[in-house]
């Protein structure tokens, strides 16, 4: 039975401690990347509708809500909603 680590061993282990660490960092990125382009596109559609509705002399509006929802526990789990005006 060994007791001790090789260097090889040690060297393999820092290898993949740091490479899965730079692995969660870049997908985190993405994901976030993702959100913020997406909320921004959002926010565009949002904007542009409310505006063409105003210039059109419409004072009428119907807003839709909707509201989305997933099951779990943790970070996984929660809601988000959604208003969009017509």
């Amino acid at each position: 039975m060994q007791i001790h680590r090789s260097l090889h061993d040690y060297h393999l282990a820092e290898f993949w401690k740091w490479a899965m660490a730079t692995a969660i960092g870049m997908i985190m990125g993405l994901l976030a990347f993702l959100t913020d382009l997406g909320i921004e596109t959002m926010n565009d559609v949002k904007y542009t509708t409310t505006e063409s509705r105003m210039q059109r002399g419409g004072s009428t509006c119907v807003i839709v809500f909707v509201c989305v929802w997933w099951g779990g526990k943790g970070m996984m789990g929660g809601h988000a909603a959604l208003v969009v005006m017509i």
